[in-house]
């Protein structure tokens, strides 16, 4: 048996309305309210995940999607 280290990456989405004078005081605001936890994606099924082999070196594989 070999050890091998398997990375899994998920994408998680969900819309969330900002009230703002223009496009990057919405982006300010949305990344302040979702450092201080007032904005939280859900923790239901990702939109998109994939995996792939980092160790060995090689036997390095793509991202695969899941």
């Amino acid at each position: 048996m070999e050890k091998y280290t398997i990375a899994i990456e998920e994408i998680r989405v969900k819309e969330f309305e900002i009230l703002a004078k223009d496009a990057e005081d919405a982006m300010n605001i949305a990344e302040d309210q979702y450092n201080k936890g007032l904005l939280i994606v859900s923790k239901e099924e990702p939109t998109f995940k994939q995996m792939a082999i980092v160790e060995p070196e090689d036997e390095e594989t793509e991202w695969t999607e899941f």
